[in-house]
Formats: structure tokens, sequence, C-alpha cells
């Protein structure tokens, strides 16, 4: 069953086309024929004008409508996705580079307690999760930082993550996180390294103990 969510009236021109990064534009309606496709309706805030598009269709020279979601729309530029959601610019849906990361085993103990996750919401929806309080200790093994939003495991959306759940995520080995850093998109690749074993002492011939003389 279509899903119609309309926000604000649509004119029929089509937006001014921008240089470089995408304009900020905002979503303001969204009709869901069979998800992915379906329509919306756009607004560039620069000039106020909105327009529907229908998925495939440009919405400027490069840049066009790939999917329409009942929260967010997706646009593409090349190998480039964007994200636009209602009442909010538009965003990076591809993290623009993947970060390596390799911990130790050793310190999935102090993720676990060094790390706190709480659910973030918006518009009363999960988006992801929050983190709320890292060690410091603990951010040059993870690259993330307070502040940050945990979006995706392992290119799924994330529906439930404690600080359990990420310290085994880590300790299986590998993981893929994706994170909103102020607006921007992070991707997190991580790789388990065995901590390196302390050679052991080989006991040494047994020294005679001390005799005292009797008197």
């Amino acid at each position: 069953m279509a899903l119609l969510l309309l926000l604000g009236c649509f004119l029929p021109a089509r937006l001014p086309a921008a240089p470089g990064d995408p304009p900020p534009l905002v979503l303001r309606g969204t009709l869901v024929v069979r998800e992915p496709a379906g329509y919306a309706i756009v607004e560039d805030p620069r000039s106020g004008q909105q327009r529907e598009y229908h998925t495939g269709e440009p919405i400027l020279p490069g840049l066009r409508l790939v999917a329409v979601h009942p929260d967010h729309a997706l646009l593409q530029r090349g190998r480039e996705r964007f994200r636009v959601e209602f009442g909010a610019p538009i965003s990076r849906s591809t993290p623009r580079s993947a970060r390596s990361y390799r911990i130790p085993a050793d310190r999935i103990p102090d993720i676990l307690a060094g790390v706190e996750l709480l659910p973030h919401q918006q518009e009363g929806k999960p988006v992801g999760y929050y983190v709320n309080r890292l060690a410091p200790p603990l951010q040059p093994w993870l690259g993330l930082r307070t502040g940050d939003i945990i979006t995706r495991v392992a290119g799924r959306e994330v529906t439930k993550l404690g600080e359990g759940d990420l310290a085994g995520l880590l300790a299986r080995g590998r993981a893929r996180l994706e994170v909103l850093r102020q607006g921007q998109r992070l991707q997190f690749d991580y790789r388990l390294a065995k901590t390196a074993r302390r050679p052991r002492l080989k006991p040494g011939p047994a020294r005679p103990s001390p005799t005292t003389a009797s008197p």
C-alpha cells in the first residue's frame, strides 16, 4: 500500500544547479509506491523552491534520486550517495573514507568498561547509538569520539548495540561501523590483533639453601 507523507506544496520549477558539493537540500514529502521506488518532494532552502521527483529522475545535473523511503530519500552522484531527511540538510550516505584499526585482544575488557552508548532518536525514531562516554586511552584504538552516532554495523542499520555488544563484535576478529560525526559519515574497520605472548622464564638450577653451623 502506498504511503503518502506530504509536508508542503511543490512548485514546477527545477532546482538550480550548484557546483561542488550538493546544496543543502531538504526533504518535504515522500510517496512510496513500492519501496524503494516512489516520489520525493525536495526543497532548496536557498530559494525556497520545491519540486516532486520520481526515482531515477535527475534533481541537478549529475545528481539523481535513486531511492525513496517513508522517512528519507537517497540521491546519487557518481559513486557517492547522499541522504535527505525531513527538515534536515543533505548529508553523505556513503562514507568518505574507511579508517582501519587493529585492536589488541587484551583491550576488549577495557572497551567494555570504557565506552558508554545511549540510544539516539530523531523525530521519535531510533537512528543509532550515541557515544556518550569514551575513555581517552581508547580513542587511538577505536577512532571514535564522544558525540559520534553509530548508525550501521556491518552494513546494517543498528537496532541494538550496547557496550557488551560492541566488545563482542570486536572480539570476533573483524567489525565495521558507520558513524555520523557532525554531518559527515565515516566508516571504521576493525581487526583483532592477537596479544603477543610474553616469553616465559625457564627455571634455573636450584640453589642450595644457606646452612648455619649449630653451636
